[in-house]
């Protein structure tokens, strides 16, 4: 809890200047993965994605190629974000929000494609997405980088290969993500749970992070007050922590004065 309020205080300062964004040009790129060729069906990835674009699109943003992204494959996914990237340039906001499985590899956080195989941790590392390459491929396009990842859920078909992989001398792999390690100059990065942690895919409609995200998007209460990305996620975390036994999202603000 000590740590929690800390990252409010900590936030609060590094995003006074960006304190209240108005409507201009904001984009958004919004992925949503529940049918995974190899890997058993996520209940609530593409419910999230679907109703987070929803929220998005009252809040004045575009939805990127005019659409919801759903069970990308790895080469999809790469150049999808490839496109976003390049289609950011000089917008306001750039907002990224990824719900599906993430994983990671000798500590750098990956999101898993559509077509990820059920193999060993090796070849599910090479056919994984770096987290971190996408925010570098990010990095310096908008004004500001915005990027959620609902993706720390749990993964059973991969328990035994992790434990291979361990004794083996493979791949060092383990489940939920890990923090990111890279440089940037406008960039926010939201987790649904803290680093290494995993949470629940959920029994509702929406995963439990996207659940507390969209209350938090409500159209009237930000239109009234501007876009306030720093309460709206700060909140989301709050809420998330009281109602998930304390489990803590993972915030991290980059090169923002």
């Amino acid at each position: 809890m000590k740590r929690f309020f800390k990252m409010i205080f900590a936030l609060a300062l590094i995003f006074q200047p960006l304190h209240l964004l108005q409507a201009s040009e904001r984009l958004a790129l919004v992925i949503g993965i529940s049918n995974y060729e190899n890997l058993q069906t996520l209940r609530n990835p593409v419910n999230d994605a679907n109703d987070i674009a929803e929220k998005l699109k009252r809040l004045d943003f575009e939805l990127f190629e005019n659409k919801v992204h759903l069970d990308l494959t790895e080469s999809t996914l790469i150049q999808t974000v490839n496109r976003f990237a390049n289609a950011s340039f000089r917008k306001e906001i750039a907002f990224l929000f990824f719900a599906g499985h993430g994983m990671q590899f000798n500590g750098a956080p990956h999101l898993l494609p559509a077509d990820v195989p059920f193999a060993d941790m090796d070849t599910v590392q090479n056919d994984s997405v770096s987290l971190e390459n996408i925010l570098r491929r990010l990095d310096g396009k908008a004004d500001l980088a915005v990027t959620v990842f609902d993706a720390c859920r749990e993964i059973p078909e991969y328990d035994t290969a992790i434990k291979r992989s361990a004794f083996s001398g493979g791949v060092a792999s383990s489940r939920g993500l890990s923090r990111p390690n890279f440089n940037a100059r406008a960039t926010l990065v939201a987790y649904s749970g803290a680093a290494g942690e995993l949470v629940s895919d959920g029994v509702g409609r929406n995963s439990p992070y996207s659940e507390a995200l969209l209350r938090n998007l409500d159209t009237e209460t930000q239109t009234a007050n501007g876009f306030d990305i720093p309460a709206t996620f700060l909140q989301t975390a709050f809420e998330f922590q009281q109602k998930n036994n304390n489990q803590s999202p993972e915030l991290i603000a980059k090169g923002i004065q």
